[in-house]
């Protein structure tokens, strides 16, 4: 199955799974200098990303994902960028975990791989979705033996989806990056055409890169299912 069309399944899928528009807010009012505001294709939505920055939009197994970075490499790694992930879960994978499951398991992982847990929100419902966070500083000894790394999880959850967002950069680059962070975590994931377009999605950005890898915003390469 080609990478367009493996796509269009993936979306179509989703579709099923969904009821009602899901974190479908505006991520912005006016366009920052220096922004651009990325489509994320095979669901209608829209992030804010650094005009500069790369992005990609990739099938996987579950559902689909993008991995937006600063400075990502021929192999796929990167120090500074963020990562989304979207999986719909069928009634079979229901029956042995839930969304909610899948989020208690990846919200303690985080926690016990953390050196320091800086902050934490949740869990809260958000329209159709609960919502819950963790900010910490942990190592990543592929990327840097010695630097740690300032990464920011979020968890969104209902019956039939799961989300996990990760941004992450050097601890040290942090008070300069948090307010990157702070713009792209407003993302718009579900958009108000979403299944209403069968083209096969377009890749936008500043460069593509090879995707799959792991790197300082994933603690795994493909979490979810």
């Amino acid at each position: 199955m080609t990478r367009s069309r493996s796509l269009r399944v993936v979306a179509a899928t989703l579709a099923l799974a969904l009821t009602a528009p899901a974190l479908a807010e505006s991520p912005v009012a006016e366009l920052p200098a220096g922004w651009v505001l990325q489509k994320l294709a095979a669901t209608d939505g829209e992030i804010l990303r650094p005009e500069h920055w790369s992005y990609q939009e990739e099938p996987t197994p579950s559902g689909v994902m993008w991995t937006l970075a600063e400075d990502r490499k021929p192999d796929g790694t990167y120090l500074t960028g963020m990562r989304i992930q979207l999986a719909s879960f069928s009634a079979e994978q229901r029956a042995s975990k839930t969304p909610a499951q899948l989020a208690d398991e990846l919200y303690a992982k985080f926690r016990s791989d953390a050196e320091r847990v800086v902050d934490t929100c949740g869990p809260e419902l958000r329209g159709d979705f609960t919502n819950r966070c963790i900010e910490v500083v942990q190592r990543i000894p592929n990327l840097s033996a010695e630097d740690p790394f300032h990464i920011a999880y979020g968890l969104w959850w209902s019956e039939t989806l799961f989300v996990v967002s990760i941004f992450g950069t050097p601890e040290r680059e942090w008070p300069e990056r948090a307010p990157t962070h702070q713009a792209m975590a407003n993302f718009r994931l579900i958009g108000p055409n979403f299944g209403k377009n069968s083209s096969a999605p377009s890749q936008g950005g500043a460069a593509d890169a090879t995707a799959g890898s792991t790197d300082a915003n994933d603690a795994e390469a493909d979490p979810l299912p």
